[in-house]
């Protein structure tokens, strides 16, 4: 209890609003003070304790992950986002706000923390150990992996793979499971929009690749699964939600401008991860507060891969993708008041088209799908 207090503690301070520069250089020391003591590597031990057998040892009723993993995932999203407010608030200096020297490679990081001079992040020389560099260290601080586990686990249980059966894997999974999904995947993201170039070269390692695939497979799976199964009665969709669009926008970045990335979009057999976009619930498709969540994944995953493209046109037509194209740029010509939002509905920027997509190539984009 008191380390998922502490923990609470250090992500209100680090979410608490920028307010001149003597906040934002406090901001900047205490992110580069946890940066530099090891903590994210501190969290990738954390997160392979919950192995397999860890996850087997408990009976289904009990088997939950503590409130310390939720905590600890939400403090690395956190520091994501203060990492690229910094960004925003100093972009002359980008990797000010986390550089300072490294600790030991590996996992040594956590055992022998590196302590910054007082001031670091308002001023100092600048070096090269950062939160990215930490990321890459430790391979996302060990998020897929935490989410791959448990799903060997129930698969394990279940003794077939856990996509024949959603609803079988299901009663295997943590009771907590959905929650702690949203965590792993709005944190992979978060740190996705502070660094895309880090969190795409992390998500496209050979090992972390393959752990991708088998990530949105199943996620994308499940959410559907329990988006039927709520719809029409008195139960909260809202978690389920909230998951589904937290992975449609990792599913994203994951793919965007990325050839080899786009190609695990048709891995494996049918549906595949692209068909599995294109059978997502149909407010997606028809609804104007949804749209803007699903056709900007669509575009990345597909933009000048015409084997992808083949595949969407089978699935739906390319038209709707062309016709939101058209649709967002006219409206960013006109200054609009919320890009891809319907009226008098606000969009949360991050699902914003020209903050998933480069606004350079969207008439290339429009041109692909109007072909």
């Amino acid at each position: 209890a008191a380390q998922v207090g502490m923990l609470k503690v250090i992500c209100v301070l680090l979410g608490a609003p920028l307010v001149g520069e003597r906040t934002r250089a406090m901001r900047a020391d205490l992110v580069a003070y946890l940066v530099a003591s090891g903590v994210v590597h501190r969290l990738q031990d954390l997160f392979s304790l919950f192995d397999r057998k860890e996850l087997l040892q408990a009976g289904p009723s009990d088997r939950a992950l503590p409130p310390v993993v939720a905590a600890s995932i939400r403090l690395l999203q956190m520091l994501a986002e203060a990492s690229a407010g910094l960004k925003q608030a100093c972009p002359s200096s980008p990797s000010r706000a986390t550089a300072m020297p490294p600790p030991p490679s590996g996992r040594a990081a956590a055992a022998t923390p590196v302590t910054p001079a007082v001031g670091a992040g308002a001023g100092s020389s600048e070096s090269s150990y950062t939160l990215s560099s930490a990321m890459r260290e430790t391979s996302l601080a060990g998020l897929p992996s935490l989410l791959t586990a448990i799903l060997l686990s129930a698969e394990q249980e279940q003794r077939a793979p856990v996509l024949s059966c959603i609803a079988s894997a299901d009663a295997m999974l943590p009771a907590n499971f959905m929650s702690i999904a949203t965590e792993v995947v709005c944190g992979m993201n978060s740190f996705a929009r502070y660094d895309l170039t880090t969190a795409q070269e992390a998500m496209g390692a050979p090992d972390l690749k393959v752990e991708m695939y088998h990530i949105l497979s199943f996620l994308l799976s499940y959410c559907s699964h329990h988006w039927d199964a709520k719809k029409g009665t008195a139960a909260d969709v809202a978690p389920v939600q909230a998951l589904m669009e937290a992975v449609l926008l990792l599913t994203g970045y994951f793919c965007l401008l990325q050839p080899a990335h786009q190609d695990v979009m048709r891995w494996g057999t049918s549906p595949t991860i692209l068909q599995k976009l294109c059978s997502v619930p149909f407010e997606y498709f028809c609804d104007p507060t949804h749209m803007p969540v699903l056709f900007p994944t669509i575009i990345a995953a597909t933009f000048s891969n015409e084997q992808n493209k083949e595949v969407i046109q089978c699935e739906m037509s390319l038209e709707m993708v062309h016709s939101f194209l058209a649709d967002q740029m006219l409206e960013a010509d006109e200054g609009g008041a919320e890009e891809g939002a319907a009226p008098g509905v606000a969009l949360d920027p991050k699902f914003s088209l020209r903050e998933r997509f480069p606004p350079a190539l969207l008439s290339d984009a429009e041109d692909f799908f109007a072909a």
